[in-house]
């Protein structure tokens, strides 16, 4: 998420002229002023759900290469028994 808001920061504190309109933009918007108000541990919460999510589907791209290469199964073979 940080590494998102990386640019817009940027943009707001640029006085080089780069992009006036997204500058005004989120200055009008006060785009945020929509990330206060949220309980601490949402940060800590959000970070290990994406976290756990991108080890999920980290397992499954492995476990496809697994059955492929100690199996000899084709692609189609492995996706569908990984679907079963």
């Amino acid at each position: 998420m940080l590494l998102t808001l990386l640019p817009i920061v940027a943009c707001l504190t640029n006085d080089s002229g780069a992009a006036p309109w997204i500058r005004e933009y989120l200055l009008t918007f006060n785009f945020l002023s929509m990330f206060n108000g949220h309980p601490k541990g949402l940060w800590a919460l959000a970070l290990a759900n994406t976290g756990e999510r991108f080890g999920y589907y980290t397992m499954l791209a492995v476990f496809l290469f697994f059955l492929q290469d100690n199996f000899g199964f084709s692609m189609g073979t492995s996706s569908t028994i990984q679907a079963t």
